[in-house]
C-alpha cells in the first residue's frame, strides 16, 4: 500500500530538521502555497551580520565577558552576595565574606552580577578594587595596585616612603580618614583567596580586615577560593578580625541540574540587538531540541560523569560555535560528538604512534618490569627484558629481528628525550645505562599505543597483551 505523503516532501522536511527548523507533521502534509514557501525560507534564512552578532555573544557568555542573565542553582547564594554588597553600598556597613567552591561553580559569575546590579542602581558611588593572588604575588604590589585602581597614585608620587610598613599606612589612613557620608564605599575582590594567606605576615589582609572593623569607611571585603579550609589558614589575630561569613558553592547536584546550567549558555536573550527575532526564536527552539537528541544527551552525561564541572561542557561548545555560517545556522549534535572525540585524544599515545618497532619493544618490556612492582628500572634491566622476550621467540620459532646493545641504548635515550621515560632524582650522576628511570605512561596507554600502531608485529601485541592477563 502506497504512502499518502511523497517521497519528496520527506525529503524537504529533513533538509528543514538537518538546519534545526522542526515542522510540524501537520505542515509536512499539506502543501504551502508558493508565497507562503518564500516568506516562510526567507523568514528561515538568517543573514551573516545576524549570525556574526550570535557567534560573538555566546563566544563572550563562554569566555566569561558576559554574564548570563538567569543564574540557575545559584539563586539563594547570590541574593546572599547581593545582601552583603548592598549593604555597604547603600547603608555604608563594613562586611567581610568568603566564597568557597570547586572550579566552575560560578564563585565570579555571582560577584560580577552582583557588581553589575549595583552599578546600574548606585551607579559610580562606590569603588570596585580587583585583586588577584596569582598576580599580586605579595603585599607591596597589592598595595601598588590598589592605590591604582583607586586613582592615589598622585598622591603617593608627592610621598617619601622608607619602607612598606609607611606605604601602607598612609593607605589605610586615607581610607580611615572619612566616614559614612562622606566615604565612598569600597569593595574588595580577593581572587584565590588562600594565595593572600601565604603573603609574609598576612598583612594585608589584617589589615583590610581591621579596616571593616573600625567601621570609619564603609569597606566590604570579599575572598573567592577552591580551598574549603581557607578559613584555617588564617593566623590567629587576622582570623579575629573576620566576619566568618562564609557562602559554599556547589557543582550540579543532578544530571537535570546540570542540563539546565547547559541549556541557560546556549540560550539566547531577547535584548540582544542586531539579530532577527525569527532566527533568534528557531535557534533557541534548536537548542531545546538538541539537548533531546540521544547522541547529544549521551555526549553531556558523559562530561557530567567525568566531572560534574560545566566547565567542561564550556569547553566543548567552543568548536561547535566556531562553525555557526550561513550553511550551518543551526548548532548540530554531530559537531559536538566531533569535538568531543578530539580533546578525548591523548597526546602521549599521539606521540608513541610515531616511534619505532625498537622503541616500542623497550616500552613494554618497561610495562612487563612495572608489572613485577618495580616502579624505577635502568636501561640494562629493560635490555634484558627485551632479550629474553627475544630468546623465548626464538625457542617458539617466531622470527623477530634482535637489535644490539647499542642500537637499543639509543633509542631508550630517544624515549628519555620525548619525556615518555624520565630519571628519578638523582640519578643523573651515574652512566646512562644505570640510571634509574621512571615511565611517565599507565600500562594501559602502552597497550593502547602497541594496539594502534601501524607496524607493530602480532608477537609484540600479544606480548604487551600478556601483561594485562
Amino acid at each position: 500500500m502506497k504512502r499518502s505523503t511523497p517521497l519528496k516532501a520527506k525529503s524537504s522536511a529533513e533538509d528543514y530538521e538537518e538546519q534545526g527548523v522542526s515542522i510540524s507533521r501537520k505542515r509536512q502534509r499539506t502543501k504551502p502555497t508558493t508565497s507562503e514557501s518564500n516568506e516562510k525560507n526567507k523568514a528561515h534564512i538568517p543573514d551573516e551580520k545576524s549570525i556574526k552578532k550570535i557567534r560573538q555573544e555566546l563566544k563572550d557568555r563562554l569566555s566569561e565577558r558576559v554574564i548570563p542573565a538567569k543564574l540557575i542553582g545559584l539563586e539563594d547564594e547570590y541574593a546572599t552576595l547581593y545582601d552583603i554588597l548592598n549593604r555597604t553600598v547603600s547603608m555604608g556597613e563594613s562586611n567581610s565574606c568568603l566564597i568557597l567552591g570547586g572550579a566552575g561553580t560560578g564563585k565570579t559569575t555571582i560577584v560580577r552580577k552582583a557588581i553589575k546590579e549595583l552599578t546600574s542602581l548606585h551607579g559610580d558611588n562606590f569603588f570596585c578594587i580587583d585583586l588577584s593572588g596569582f598576580i599580586q604575588t605579595n603585599d607591596r604590589l597589592a598595595l601598588q595596585e590598589i592605590s591604582r585602581q583607586l586613582s592615589l597614585q598622585p598622591q603617593l608620587e608627592g610621598q617619601i616612603f622608607h619602607s612598606f610598613a609607611d606605604s601602607l599606612i598612609y593607605i589605610l589612613n586615607l581610607l580611615k580618614s572619612g566616614n559614612k557620608d562622606t566615604s565612598k564605599p569600597i569593595i574588595f575582590i580577593l581572587d584565590e583567596f588562600d594565595l593572600f594567606t601565604q603573603h609574609n605576615k598576612q598583612a594585608l589582609l589584617y589589615n583590610l580586615f581591621d579596616v571593616s572593623q573600625d567601621n570609619q569607611a564603609p569597606v566590604a571585603i570579599i575572598g573567592m577560593t577552591r580551598r574549603l579550609d581557607a578559613l584555617f589558614l588564617l593566623e590567629k589575630r587576622v582570623k579575629s578580625r573576620f566576619s566568618h561569613r562564609q557562602i559554599h558553592l556547589y557543582s550540579a547536584e543532578n544530571f537535570k541540574t546540570f542540563t539546565e546550567i547547559a541549556k541557560n549558555f546556549l540560550r539566547l536573550d531577547n535584548d540582544i540587538e542586531e539579530v532577527d527575532s525569527i532566527y533568534r526564536q528557531h535557534f533557541n527552539e534548536r537548542v531545546e531540541e538538541l539537548f533531546e537528541e540521544t547522541s547529544f544527551s549521551r555526549t553531556v552525561r558523559h562530561i557530567f560523569d567525568s566531572s560534574k564541572g560545566i566547565r567542561g561542557f564550556i569547553n566543548l561548545c567552543f568548536g561547535p560555535i566556531a562553525r555557526l555560517s550561513a550553511v550551518k545556522p543551526f548548532l548540530l549534535s554531530s559537531d559536538f560528538a566531533e569535538y568531543l572525540i578530539q580533546k578525548q585524544i591523548n597526546a602521549k599515545i599521539e606521540i608513541i604512534k610515531g616511534i619505532t618497532e625498537l622503541e616500542l619493544c623497550l616500552l613494554v618490556a618497561i610495562q612487563h618490569i612495572n608489572l613485577q612492582q618495580t616502579p624505577t628500572f635502568n636501561f640494562c634491566m629493560v635490555y634484558e627484558e627485551y632479550k629474553n622476550f627475544m630468546n623465548d621467540l626464538a625457542v617458539k620459532g617466531k622470527s623477530m629481528r634482535m637489535r644490539k646493545w647499542d642500537a637499543a641504548l639509543k633509542s631508550f635515550e630517544h624515549l628519555v628525550l620525548m619525556e615518555l621515560v624520565i630519571p628519578v632524582e638523582g640519578a643523573m650522576k651515574s652512566r646512562k645505562e644505570y640510571r634509574m628511570m621512571r615511565v611517565l605512561l599507565e600500562p594501559n596507554e602502552i597497550f593502547e599505543a602497541v594496539s594502534s600502531h601501524k607496524d607493530c608485529p602480532l608477537v609484540l601485541k600479544n606480548w604487551s597483551q600478556s601483561s594485562r592477563l
